[in-house]
Parts: structure tokens; C-alpha cells; sequence
């Protein structure tokens, strides 16, 4: 696995948010990620500052799911929902470690929807999101 490679196209998918037209972007981030240790000195707070960063911008929206949320939909694991303009383009990405899946069944596209709502509301609101992701970074040195 060549990382630097896997760091180039993410980099890449990330330059799309502050290009021209960049889509609505909803993010839902579990607290225990955010208290991750790094081997390098200073990288979760550098990601906390970059996740500070990015909520400046008003397409997009950054959530916190505290460590005491109740059971959620999320404990299966991620998945990214892709809601496109034209009715029947949606689609959910599942990436593993070894592959990815597109699902593009709507039946199952909607209830990857609802469980992205139900997170939603079980998260912090935007507001109360970012001071704890402030609060996390000055305790992180």
C-alpha cells in the first residue's frame, strides 16, 4: 500500500470543498476519534484545527457524536451518503481496509438516509460541535 499515494487522492477529494461550486457537505464525527493518540507529536491537533477550519465554510457542517450517545446507527460502521440533484442517482459508499461498495439500491440507499438522519439528531448540534472539537484541540499538545 503506497501511502503517500492514498494522501495524494485524498487531498485531491478535499481541494473539490473549496473549488468553485463545491458540494454540501454533512459530516457526523464520533468523539473517541477525536481523542485518538497519533506517534507524531501535534497530528490530532493539527486534524482537530483542520475540522475547526473547514466549519467556516457554510457548505459545510461538522457534528459531534459524544462518547455517551445512546446505541446509533452507527455502531455497524461508516458509510458515506452521496444525495445527488436527479431523483434515482443516489448511492452509499462502504469502504473497508481491503475494498469499497456502492450501493445504489434505493430501497437500501433510503435506509442508509434515515440512519444518517437518526445520527443527525443524536449528535451535538453544529454549534455545540465545534466548541467541543475546540475544547478537545486545547486539551491536545
Amino acid at each position: 500500500m503506497d501511502v503517500n499515494a492514498l494522501v495524494e487522492v485524498r487531498m485531491a477529494r478535499q481541494s473539490v470543498l473549496t473549488g468553485p461550486n463545491p458540494p454540501r457537505l454533512r459530516v457526523i464525527v464520533h468523539e473517541a476519534a477525536m481523542l485518538a493518540s497519533a506517534p507524531e507529536k501535534g497530528v490530532i491537533r493539527d486534524q482537530l484545527q483542520r475540522l475547526l477550519d473547514v466549519t467556516s465554510y457554510s457548505h459545510i457542517t461538522v457534528q459531534v457524536l459524544t462518547l455517551d450517545a445512546e446505541l446509533h446507527p452507527g455502531v455497524t460502521g461508516g458509510f458515506t451518503v452521496f444525495d445527488f440533484e436527479q431523483p434515482g442517482f443516489d448511492m452509499v459508499l462502504l469502504e473497508n481496509l481491503e475494498s469499497s461498495l456502492y450501493v445504489e439500491e434505493p430501497e437500501s440507499v433510503a435506509r442508509y438516509v434515515e440512519a444518517f438522519e437518526r445520527l443527525t439528531a443524536a449528535a451535538l448540534s453544529f454549534s455545540k460541535s465545534r466548541a467541543l472539537i475546540a475544547e478537545l484541540k486545547e486539551r491536545t499538545r
